[in-house]
């Protein structure tokens, strides 16, 4: 789940622990755009659901128009 996504950085959480510094590449639709982010975990917090929330800095992005693909 992509909780939060800005210029430099995007907040997920996961199912299963990952480790700080473990490269990440994450793909989300939104709107009619697909976004895939490549980068680097900074930060893991445990969460009370049994989750684990991950801070990433962004090293690479590439935004893909829905439209274009399907032409």
């Amino acid at each position: 789940m992509l909780d939060n996504l800005s210029a430099g950085g995007f907040y997920l959480r996961l199912a299963r622990r990952v480790g700080q510094g473990e490269k990440l590449l994450v793909i989300a639709q939104i709107a009619q755009s697909l976004i895939l982010l490549r980068g680097v975990v900074s930060r893991v917090e445990a969460q009370k659901d049994g989750t684990y929330g991950l801070a990433a800095d962004i090293v690479r992005y590439r935004i893909l128009s829905l439209i274009e693909i399907d032409k």
